[in-house]
């Protein structure tokens, strides 16, 4: 901010910045589901004896 408004040019980069966290959020989200899957897989094959399946 120059003389407290806002320029053109950081409302840009704050927009570049949202993005890129959009996209961080994006993949923790999909790492978290992978984990979730590999979690409950792997307590049902604990419960059954059977092994785990490659993925």
């Amino acid at each position: 901010m120059v003389d407290g408004e806002a320029t053109p040019e950081l409302l840009d980069r704050l927009s570049v910045e949202r993005d890129r966290i959009d996209r961080q959020i994006g993949e923790l989200v999909s790492a978290r589901k992978e984990l979730d899957t590999v979690i409950t897989d792997t307590t049902g094959n604990r419960r059954t004896g059977r092994h785990c399946r490659p993925r």
